[in-house]
């Protein structure tokens, strides 16, 4: 008896065992089927987006560099340029190290937008930098001589003072030819002074190759042509005399013309308060200039003296001034003797047509607008 309930004991313990080994099976079985029925999350592709922990840490590793990050934007002053862009390295590559990105947004003289992105956050950053303090333009001051070709010697006592003058050569004169290539044989740019007709024509004569009311555009091209031959290598034109012929468009406009055709710039002497030669040679596209003194219709050294001063400080005042004179001995007196005053009240003496490139044509309109001119000549 008691070796059969021994037995049965034996049995129910072997069935149990099987049981359990035959339960994981199928709990096994139905979880490979379930594994493989069931849809699956796709693993998302690489770079696709941020982990939270990836971000939190891009975020802490600018603070770091920058300091707090306000969404609204962050302004980060450096002390250079070069200290900029050494910053914004750093912060690429802790963005690098951890799945974020650095854009640059804009870039200036003085400063660099970027915009720091780690996940969903935006964080706009400015580096900036102090630029040195800029210089203000020196003031510059052309200094024209007009009415040059009647003597070499004339001509060569005004090239020797102490300031690059311009000269301004009549045309058809004996020595007119003498004098342009004396004067490029100085380095100077020369002008041509070209005869137009005054108010009071015909008692008032210009000179020959005048520019008269009542010529049709080949004869005033045809003109202007002849006199640019008689002063060879002019760099540019103002008008002798002119007081009627300026207050003209349409001659006007046929001068302008002809010397943007030929690349030349314009100078308008101001002769009569009604000119329109400036406006002309502007809508032609020249570089131009309006005079803004004469120094010397009262032929006085101390007179010539009070021109000058209201020539730099015209040149102060607007950056660039344009100063005409005459081959007079007190105007050469006067401008001898105040060379030194010139360069001492921090005005540079020039070229006509350096001023213009340096100052762009037509930049004076507005300031002789702004201040009174000196009286006109015919």
């Amino acid at each position: 008896m008691a070796r059969r309930r021994k037995a049965r004991r034996g049995r129910r313990r072997l069935l149990g065992w099987a049981g359990t080994v035959v339960l994981a099976l199928l709990v096994g079985l139905a979880g490979g089927y379930l594994y493989r029925e069931l849809p699956r999350r796709p693993e998302p592709p690489p770079g696709a987006s941020f982990q939270p922990s990836d971000a939190s840490r891009a975020l802490r590793a600018w603070s770091d560099l920058v300091g707090p990050l306000d969404p609204r934007g962050t302004r980060v002053a450096v002390a250079d340029r070069a200290a900029g862009r050494i910053l914004r390295q750093r912060l690429e590559a802790a963005a690098q190290r951890h799945g974020a990105r650095v854009v640059e947004t804009s870039h200036g003289e003085g400063a660099l937008g970027l915009e720091l992105r780690a996940g969903e956050g935006r964080f706009p950053v400015e580096l900036w930098w102090s630029l040195p303090p800029a210089l203000p333009p020196t003031p510059l001051l052309a200094i024209v001589i007009d009415d040059l070709g009647r003597s070499r010697e004339e001509a060569q006592a005004f090239l020797d003072l102490p300031l690059p003058i311009t000269p301004a050569i009549l045309p058809h004169l004996p020595l007119s030819s003498q004098v342009a290539h004396l004067a490029r044989e100085r380095g100077r740019e020369v002008l041509l002074h070209l005869p137009m007709q005054p108010q009071g024509y015909p008692e008032r004569d210009p000179g020959e190759g005048a520019l008269l009311e009542g010529m049709d555009e080949e004869a005033v091209r045809r003109s202007v042509a002849r006199n640019l031959v008689s002063v060879p290598g002019a760099a540019g034109v103002n008008n002798h005399m002119g007081s009627r012929l300026t207050e003209l468009e349409l001659p006007m406009r046929w001068v302008m013309n002809e010397l943007a055709a030929r690349g030349l710039y314009f100078l308008d002497s101001l002769t009569s308060p009604r000119s329109v030669a400036a406006q002309a040679a502007g809508r032609a596209g020249l570089r131009w200039a309006r005079r803004d003194v004469f120094l010397d219709n009262d032929r006085d050294e101390e007179a010539v003296g009070r021109q000058i001063e209201k020539a730099v400080e015209a040149a102060r005042a607007g950056g660039f001034a344009v100063a005409i004179g005459h081959p007079h001995a007190v105007t050469h007196r006067a401008l001898a003797r105040w060379a030194p005053a010139i360069e001492a009240a921090g005005v540079q003496v020039v070229p006509l047509g350096e001023g213009l490139r340096r100052r762009g044509g037509g930049s004076m309109e507005r300031a002789a607008a702004s201040r009174p001119l000196s009286a006109a000549k015919p």
